[in-house]
């Protein structure tokens, strides 16, 4: 089952560079991505993670950005990624002062899945028919090129906007069954870290 972009030739080679080659190879004059690091926060990553000012998680994984939040280093930082069946995608960004960090607002945002009317068949659509292995949350979902386009762009477009805020967000998108999209926007508290030993 194919679940990204990459090809038969690229077997046997780190998923983050392949993806590097294609998103570079996309505009002739211009990479997309400068660096790719195929382990989280290495000393490799290090200096581009001290002077970045945003890092985006697109993976599937629910430990990376839990370990990003728990990073003193990092930047400011989001998360975006879609639904199983991909008729909702969710934003999640962190404030400019990382006073409220992905891990602070993931649980904010399934307490939104748990009691808003939206929530009810928000995380709807595994049908539990492809098992590929014990990566990317393992089962895998049949889903239509369009919602991946059409999420994608709204995911981007949101990240833009929503950057120049220095507040945090909490976005969802939601694609209704006559096609069009609710955007809504979850009201985010305060939450408090603490530390012991």
């Amino acid at each position: 089952t194919i679940r990204h972009e990459a090809r038969v030739d690229a077997v046997g080679f780190n998923k983050v560079d392949v993806m590097r080659v294609l998103a570079n190879s996309t505009h002739q004059a211009r990479d997309a991505v400068t660096a790719a690091y195929s382990t989280q926060f290495s000393s490799e990553g290090e200096t581009e993670l001290q002077s970045a000012s945003l890092l985006v998680d697109a993976t599937t994984s629910l430990d990376v950005p839990r370990a990003i939040s728990r990073e003193g280093k990092a930047p400011r930082s989001a998360s975006v990624f879609l639904t199983p069946n991909a008729n909702a995608s969710v934003l999640m960004l962190e404030d400019r002062d990382r006073a409220l960090r992905l891990d602070q607002i993931e649980p904010q945002y399934y307490r939104a899945v748990v009691n808003e009317d939206w929530g009810r068949h928000h995380l709807e659509g595994n049908l539990s028919e492809f098992w590929v292995g014990a990566g990317c949350r393992d089962i895998s979902a049949t889903i239509s090129p369009e919602d991946i386009q059409i999420h994608s762009a709204l995911l981007s477009r949101r990240l833009r906007s929503s950057v120049d805020v220095p507040d945090a967000a909490l976005l969802v998108h939601h694609t209704e069954t006559d096609g069009l999209i609710r955007s809504l926007r979850t009201s985010l508290r305060p939450s408090w870290r603490r530390e012991f030993g």
